[in-house]
């Protein structure tokens, strides 16, 4: 590796990975579940429920230090559930939907300097809040 890269000095084993280390920016665990039921509740008339959740565990921000401490912090684990209805007829479609239908709040990064310049860089980046959309669609044939 070259002494310098223009973005600051590399050190020859400075930071370490060990082995079954979790990955920076990888959750151990993600899983996904969604249900879906579609029911004709008049002629030509089709009604599509979804019902949908979403989880995953902490992530590290960073690889550990030589004495085996991340002193970058880990994300929150976290599970969101999404939700959607919609009625087609013919080439129209309704649909209402809502992301984070339980407006789950989870910290996605930590800061990576708690306390620094008068609390400054206490900034922490979460998911987004609850959102909730009509949408209606017509399809050209």
């Amino acid at each position: 590796l070259p002494a310098n890269n223009g973005a600051g000095t590399i050190v020859d084993g400075e930071v370490k990975g060990f082995a079954g280390e979790q990955l920076p920016g990888s959750p151990k665990f993600s899983s996904s579940a969604t249900l879906n039921y579609i029911h004709e509740v008049a002629a030509d008339y089709l009604l599509t429920m979804s019902l949908n959740h979403t989880y995953r565990s902490h992530v590290p921000m960073g690889l550990s230090a030589s004495d085996g401490s991340n002193t970058l912090g880990n994300s929150s684990a976290f599970g969101l559930w999404n939700a959607s209805a919609s009625v087609s007829h013919g080439a129209w479609t309704a649909l209402l939907r809502a992301t984070n239908l339980l407006d789950k709040r989870a910290v996605l990064a930590p800061p990576d300097r708690i306390g620094y310049l008068g609390n400054l860089t206490d900034d922490y980046e979460i998911n987004r809040p609850r959102d909730v959309g009509l949408t209606l669609n017509y399809h050209f044939r």
